[in-house]
């Protein structure tokens, strides 16, 4: 495992402090998250999309059955999301930069 060192603004720093303070976990846990949401776009983009959506907290929304790798129709794709509210549009305002 790798070390990394980076200069941030003291202001940065103590915000990243209180954040990783606030969501439980430590200062590195939070920038090797942050770090690996950046990557996850570029690099495979079904990981950036699931690292939006743990980051929106909606992760493991409730469906009403799993969808499908090749659903049969359109009625299908919208079954399956029924009873998932908002979590999906959310996260891909987020992907939008909304």
């Amino acid at each position: 495992m790798r070390q990394l060192i980076a200069r941030v603004e003291d202001e940065l720093h103590a915000r990243a402090k209180r954040r990783a303070a606030a969501t439980g976990i430590t200062l590195n846990q939070l920038v090797v998250r942050a770090l690996e949401r950046e990557l996850a776009d570029t690099e495979e983009p079904r990981a950036g999309v699931r690292a939006r959506v743990e980051a929106l907290g909606l992760a493991g929304a409730p469906t009403r059955r799993p969808v499908s790798a090749s659903p049969d129709t359109r009625a299908d794709v919208v079954e399956s999301l029924r009873g998932s509210g908002d979590a999906l549009a959310r996260a891909l305002d987020w992907t939008r930069g909304g």
